[in-house]
């Protein structure tokens, strides 16, 4: 295993995977080979060097090994929390901030180090006065690599009707959970 201070590595090979299906369209067999390719690294069976070579030859590009080292690499620092930034944004209703991009690698580098049960762990790994809540909700609903954002099939639409005629269009989680890869937002809309 390259560290055992990273508790998912499998995170970290869907991670892979996912980035690599972003840019290329792949089939099962090719999945499968690029999964394995991550994972032989990621538990050092093979060199980065390695790594890097077959995922050219393989797919044409090597940046998904950089960007899934910046995850394990990411330094224990916490983002640090402007909080008169936030008190210029106070109001009845709390405004949501968007999520930059180095909150996102931090949250990812969160999960991949400490699981998927320790979201205030992660939070305080992130800082940025990020809540736990905000973490595990951000994980679900955009992070998780197992989320399809591809365009719905005709077939996952239908499983959808389906779905929602069963159990009715209030219980968008219940309906989530049943497809596997899409979230309850993404069935709502």
């Amino acid at each position: 295993m390259l560290n055992s201070k990273f508790a998912r590595l499998d995170i970290l090979i869907d991670l892979g995977v996912s980035y690599v299906e972003g840019f290329v369209t792949l089939n099962e067999k090719e999945i499968s080979n690029i999964r394995e390719i991550f994972k032989k690294y990621l538990y050092g069976s093979i060199s980065e060097e390695l790594c890097r070579k077959i995922l050219i030859e393989t797919v044409g590009r090597d940046d998904y090994l950089s960007r899934i080292n910046d995850i394990l690499n990411m330094d224990d620092e916490p983002i640090p929390f402007d909080e008169s930034e936030d008190a210029d944004n106070s109001s009845l209703r709390k405004k949501t901030r968007t999520w930059t991009v180095t909150e996102d690698q931090r949250l990812l580098a969160g999960v991949v180090r400490f699981g998927l049960e320790n979201w205030n762990t992660i939070a305080s790994f992130i800082g940025n006065g990020r809540s736990r809540s905000q973490c595990s909700q951000r994980w679900a609903r955009g992070l998780n690599p197992k989320i399809s954002k591809k365009s719905w099939t005709y077939e996952e639409d239908a499983f959808l009707m389906k779905q929602i005629r069963i159990y009715g269009e209030k219980s968008w989680t219940k309906i989530a959970s049943i497809l596997k890869n899409r979230t309850d937002v993404q069935c709502r809309y």
